[in-house]
């Protein structure tokens, strides 16, 4: 294939080889015109000449070219169709259309001789050239498939065990079991499973195991054998199919975690046919985690796997419904949950929010453990067990009943607390409050300047460079700054007077105070319930002599004492104040100003000598 695809000529130079066919020859340069063999770009290259292909010429031919275009690993073909007039067409249109690239389709194999019957014996497979035996196997994209039976076969040599067996044989052996699908699902957790438990040794790879995990892998690698009596059908959907649905199954033990994808298709005679698509598994990590959460990563697995198959069967089938099952109740309330992810911690969250984007439109059951087929993947069994394990080939047997004669799928309730619920964190801050205002750490006013004065240059300071710092004694400019609010206050309160002439200033407490709501804001819902906003205080519709008190409390006696020493301690007015004083009561408030003020009392002093 790679040699009818050539090469730009730009590129062929990139291309150049150095040959001579003897050693005394003269070395010639050759260049390579096609895709050569080895490249890392070779196999883009070929694959995209086909599609490239398909969409030139696959107007006339749009079956044909859908086929080039989805059905093609590189170089190898693997399709078909329902019936056989369906099949020869496409056979005729995919060799037409692949002849005018250049390419010739060879080593044709099929489950029906009149598919090849009319073929050159040049461009059949090998195994059809001499008979159509149905011990007869050929390899599909790696996997052992007999024609004649139309099912898929392993084929495991049997084992001779070495004198010691060490990691790298292990690994060796492992790696040589090629399932793509993951039909041997089961099987190939448990080898999984056991190179972890190896990984936990920490011993070297040419060590020789353990006495115990010699015996267990001898055990293991010699009953791979059984698996070459495991037959599976290709097929998966039954002929004149209705409908098509796509069952995905989910569970998970403390060794491993894993799903499996089930295709259950329906005729015009009501028969079900159900069989097993593919599978995944994985080891749970080596940190200890919950039951839960792995039984959440075997549904997140599910989920991806779900979504690799609609995609490859998009175009395919059409599926007419999508279920995910779990036995694990508290898995299922994570994902089933009405507020979605944001109630769960961040691990649920994230896996629960994929979940979510990857299975909208599906729909998430519950499955009792024993019904479970996915419970052979999470947990591991031997090739001798899977050969009798109906159940994992073909899902539960409830599956080919009619629907309303499946088991209850109602999951059972979680007990509260639900694990992993985020918590709402809330601080409350518990404060005493004390009458101890900064009006009331100082006695004068000016003082009170000073401090705020300092105060503010602090402020300043802090957001300042070290070199343009304020130091040394507070400047006018400083002083005036803490007496701005003086001015500010001035300004209003005589704008205010200005506008509300004639009117009343009342006191009224802040949880009668409707205007409390438009200060802080609220919900709508809240606002719909609150009948004061729009009614105004419960007492307004009193008489007025029903409502509250509304005397306002005493401010602090600060500026007062502030007034009276500025008055007062005038030496024109001292004498004048206090022959009125003489004359009039004193209220109480003012009568403690004056006999707390040093000052007053020394002249009163003196005017009493002088009264004398």
């Amino acid at each position: 294939m790679y040699r009818q695809v050539k090469i730009c000529e730009p590129h062929q130079q990139l291309q150049k080889i150095i040959w001579r066919d003897r050693p005394t020859e003269t070395l010639k340069t050759y260049v390579l015109t096609t895709v050569t063999y080895g490249t890392a770009a070779a196999p883009y290259l070929a694959v995209r000449t086909l599609h490239q292909l398909a969409k030139d010429e696959g107007d006339n031919l749009p079956v044909a070219a859908q086929a080039i275009k989805c059905d093609f690993y590189v170089d190898d073909l693997l399709t078909g169709a329902d019936t056989l007039t369906e099949a020869r067409r496409l056979q005729r249109d995919v060799s037409s259309l692949c002849e005018k690239g250049g390419f010739l389709l060879r080593k044709w194999c099929a489950n029906h001789t009149s598919l090849l019957s009319h073929l050159p014996e040049n461009l059949r497979g090998t195994i059809h050239k001499l008979n159509f035996s149905d011990s007869i196997v050929t390899k599909a994209l790696g996997v052992n498939w007999v024609p004649v039976t139309d099912s898929l076969h392993y084929k495991v040599t049997e084992w001779k065990p070495a004198k010691t067996v060490k990691r790298r044989v292990v690994t060796s052996d492992i790696a040589k079991l090629f399932d793509p699908l993951g039909l041997m699902g089961p099987i190939i957790v448990t080898a999984k499973i056991f190179i972890q438990s190896l990984w936990r040794l920490n011993t070297g790879w040419d060590s020789p195991l353990p006495l115990e995990y010699t015996k267990q892998w001898i055990k293991y690698r010699k009953g791979l054998v059984m698996l070459n009596n495991i037959t599976i059908p290709r097929r998966l959907t039954i002929s004149t199919k209705q409908g098509i649905q796509i069952h995905v199954f989910c569970d998970a033990s403390e060794l491993a975690y894993g799903t499996c994808v089930y295709i259950r298709s329906i005729n015009d005679d009501s028969i079900v046919y159900c069989q097993l698509l593919c599978s995944k598994s994985r080891v749970a990590p080596l940190r200890n985690t919950t039951i839960p959460r792995l039984e959440l990563c075997a549904t997140l697995l599910g989920a991806r796997l779900l979504d690799k198959v609609k995609t490859a069967l998009k175009g395919v089938v059409k599926i007419n419904r999508c279920c995910l099952w779990s036995d694990s109740t508290v898995a299922l309330t994570w994902i089933t949950d009405q507020q979605g992810s944001r109630s769960w911690k961040t691990f649920i969250a994230n896996r629960v929010g994929e979940i979510h984007d990857r299975t909208a439109g599906c729909e998430w059951l519950y499955v009792k453990g024993e019904d479970n087929p996915a419970d052979v993947i999470s947990r591991g069994i031997s090739a001798s067990q899977l050969a009798e394990n109906q159940r994992w080939f073909c899902g539960p047997e409830w599956l080919t009943y009619p629907e309303d004669a499946w088991p209850n799928n109602t999951k059972p309730q979680v007990e509260e607390p639900i694990p992993e619920r985020r918590i709402q964190q809330v601080s409350l801050i518990s404060t005493e409050v004390t009458d101890d205002t900064i009006l009331k750490r100082f006695s004068r006013v000016e003082r009170l300047q000073r401090v705020t004065a300092y105060m503010l240059r602090f402020i300043k300071n802090c957001k300042r460079e070290k070199t343009t710092r304020f130091i040394g004694e507070l400047s006018i400019t400083d002083q005036q700054g803490s007496r701005s609010w003086k001015t500010f206050i001035a300004n209003r309160v005589g704008e205010i007077h200005d506008r509300t002439a004639g009117c009343e200033w009342l006191y009224v407490k802040g949880e009668d105070n409707p205007a409390d709501v438009i200060s802080r804001g609220i919900s709508a819902s809240q606002l719909a319930e609150n009948q004061r906003w729009f009614c105004g205080p419960e007492w307004l519709t009193h008489p007025e002599d029903a409502w509250p008190n509304n005397t306002k409390p005493q401010v602090e006696g600060l500026f007062k004492n502030d007034a009276y020493n500025k008055e007062a301690h005038d030496s024109v007015k001292r004498e004048a104040l206090w022959k009125h004083l003489e004359l009039f009561d004193i209220p109480a408030k003012l009568r403690a100003i004056i006999r707390m003020c040093i000052e007053t009392a020394r002249c009163k002093g003196r005017f009493g000598q002088t009264r004398s």
